[in-house]
Parts: C-alpha cells; structure tokens; sequence
C-alpha cells in the first residue's frame, strides 16, 4: 500500500468513519483493511474509494422519485406528442455568488489598471506602459466571470426529448443556442460535480452521448436535480432494471455464484499512454505566462522594493512546478498497463515501451472486481482512478487517467473478469 493509500485510509477512519458511495451510511473501517464492504448496501469497493468519493459523491446514482417533483420546483414537464416529452427550466434569479464576485473583482482590476497607467504617465522609464498590460488577463477572468454569474441567473433551458433526438436549448437575454445528438447513442444521464465553490462541490446535470454531452442545471436545488435526474433516465431506458441475484440450488450451493478468475480462459487487457486533451498546449501556455511575468519582475518593477521580490518568487515556485510537472509527463510518455490473467491469478505489469518493469500479482480464488471512480480534473478533462478489488487486496492500475480513454478497456476487462 502506497503512501497516498495509507494517508486516505487514515482521513476515512476519523470523525465517525467514511460514507458509502452508494447509499451514504458511514461506517469505521479498521487500520489496515484496504477493501470495504457497506453493512447497509453491500457496496464492496476499496477504502480509498470510499474515501474519495465520499467526499465529493461524484456520480452518485439518485433515489428521488420520478412521480414526485419537488414542492415548489419550476420546472414545468410537458408530453408534446408520443414519445416525445420536454422539460422547461426558468431563470433561477441566481447565481450562487458568482456574479457578486465577479462584481468585487471588476472593480478591484478597474482601479488596479487606471492606479498602473497613471503611474506609467508620470514614469520617465518607456517600457512602464507593459506593467499594465498585464492586467488584461485579470480583465478576461472577470468578464467571464460576470457572463456566467448572469447567465446562471438569467437563462433558461428547454431540454427535449423525442424518438430519435434529444435536444437542449439555452436562451439567455435575446441570443439561443441549441446543441442536439442521436438519442441511441446516450450513454449516462446523471447528477456531477462541475465545480467547487468555498471547498464545496457544485453539482449539475451531466447527459453524455456519443457525439458529446450536454451540462446545466448547477443553479437548481438539489432536490430538483435528483428529481430530473430520476426522470430522465426513466424516459430515456424505460426498460432498464436490476440485475436478478444469481438462484442457488440448495443441492448445489456453489452453483450459480461467480466462479473464480482461474476457471477462465486466459486474457490481456492493456491501458495505453493517455494524456488529457490539451496538456500540452495548456503548458507551454502557462510557461509563457509565468517566463512573462518573471520578465516584468526583473525588466520593469524595479524600485518596488519587498514586492519585487515576493512577485519574482512566487512566479519562480510556479515555473518549478510546471518543469517538474513537464519531466513526470515526459517519463511517462511511454508507459503502458497490462492486465494479463491465466490460471495462476491475475498479474498487472507495468511497461516501458514493450519493457516490464513492475509486475504485481493478485491470487486469491474468489472473484475479481474492477472499479473505476472520478480522482479529478487536467485541463477540464474528467481523469479517473482505476482498480482492480480482490477478497481482501486492492491493485490499482492507474492513478490518474483520462475518462473518456478508460471506458474501453474497463469495460473490456470487465467482460474478461465475468
């Protein structure tokens, strides 16, 4: 167990225990246990799973009701045709503090500017005026900030859903925007974390298809949102139940319960390099950044005295951290994850090119798991943590690995683990 692993176990056994997953029960998990299995649900996943995900509770499957919308909710559910069926979202009237922020901030960064050109009028040094200049990025983060903050207050969404379609339209003052994808190809319709706010997570709702994915909703209530959730994913897969439990013949008690991984036929399952979209365009362009900010430090503010030096080290601190962030990058370009299964157990090698260099084995006669949960964000891109949950072992076989590259491989080791 790696260090990471034995710090998240430690959060998960203080103040009452951790959360489940799945229903929410808390529970204490004992020193040393690295798989743990909910007394109330049967959830049966790694501590560190539990862990992580009970503090955000990302993708939680919602138990609201979809015959009973919330008192007092908005939104307004119509039946256009057959099959066809709409749900329209008024304007909240609120944006959660965003706009009031960004409110503060404009108006820090207008004086700020206005403070930096007078300064650069009177100074008799030419190269004064770039000292303002980079207030323009500040500029850009509040305008967005305002555009969201209204946005989130004033728009409205109509999401429509038909035999062949589903469509969502956004209309925000006089301008309306529509986006739309194959309804077959619709993949997960769920309540997500979009955001943190204060340490606090910000949950919409997240429908994801094939061609893309549509995401509203973070300022309606959390009841409302496990609300539409529930209804959408009645309409979208009306046939959609739980799996039966396996029937055990009391003649045959071992029949019908999953048979171990070494009755299967050998298997090979691998993770490839994957890197989220945009790593490596969005460093260089923090590079650039910080080298620019480092210019003005040493080019420009001059006779600032202590701020001089607190701008060139803090400047300096981020630099480090994205050269190193370069060089982990750069040495794991080409590392690969095989899962490889035979008769003996299960082995997950670690590569180099086509060059072993970590293999760790998994024994045991009881059935093999694969879990896959949210560990964060690179970029705006959802990255994952993957594991493979033994009787009483947890492997992980990557830490941190872009979603949407997950999904084929998970799902084909699952089927390899049947």
């Amino acid at each position: 167990m790696g260090i990471f692993e034995k710090m998240v176990g430690r959060l998960a056994r203080v103040k009452g225990g951790v959360a489940c997953p799945e229903c929410g029960k808390k529970q204490t998990v004992p020193d040393g246990q690295e798989v743990a299995t909910c007394a109330a649900c049967g959830y049966r996943a790694s501590v560190t799973e539990w862990s992580m995900r009970g503090m955000g509770r990302e993708g939680e499957k919602t138990r609201a009701d979809p015959d009973t919308p919330p008192p007092g909710t908005k939104i307004v559910r119509k039946e256009i045709g057959p099959d066809t069926i709409a749900w329209e979202v008024p304007p909240s009237g609120k944006s959660g503090g965003l706009l009031f922020f960004a409110i503060l901030w404009t108006g820090f960064i207008c004086f700020w500017t206005v403070g930096a050109l007078f300064a650069a009028k009177e100074s008799a040094d030419g190269p004064g005026i770039l000292f303002p200049l980079f207030s323009l990025p500040f500029w850009a983060i509040g305008f967005g900030m305002l555009y969201f903050g209204l946005r989130a207050k004033f728009a409205r969404h109509l999401l429509m859903l038909d035999p062949d379609t589903i469509v969502l339209a956004r209309s925000f003052f006089s301008r309306t925007t529509r986006k739309s994808f194959v309804r077959s190809g619709i993949k997960s319709a769920e309540k997500k974390e979009f955001y943190q706010q204060n340490y606090t997570p910000v949950y919409g709702i997240e429908i994801r298809g094939r061609e893309g994915k549509f995401r509203f909703g973070t300022s309606l209530s959390e009841e409302e949102k496990d609300w539409l959730v529930a209804d959408l994913q009645r309409v979208i897969w009306p046939e959609a139940q739980r799996e039966p439990e396996p029937e055990i013949d009391p003649a045959h008690p071992k029949e019908g319960i999953p048979s171990s991984f070494r009755q299967k036929r050998p298997f090979e399952v691998v993770f490839p390099p994957a890197r989220a979209k945009g790593s490596v365009m969005g460093l260089v362009v923090g590079l650039v950044m910080v080298g620019a900010f480092l210019a003005v430090g040493i080019w420009v503010i001059k006779d600032a005295g202590f701020f001089r030096w607190i701008w060139l080290g803090l400047n300096t601190l981020f630099a480090i951290a994205m050269i190193a962030s370069a060089v982990t990058t750069w040495r794991n370009r080409n590392r690969i994850i095989r899962v490889r299964g035979d008769r003996v157990g299960i082995h997950v090698e670690t590569l180099r090119g086509r060059v072993p260099v970590k293999t760790i084995h998994l024994h045991g006669d009881g059935p093999i798991e694969v879990r896959s949960f949210a560990s964060g964000k690179m970029n705006n891109t959802p990255m994952v943590r993957i594991e493979l949950i033994g009787e009483n072992q947890v492997v992980p076989l990557v830490k941190w690995y872009p979603e949407d590259a997950a999904r084929e491989p998970v799902e084909e080791l699952k089927s390899c683990l049947k």
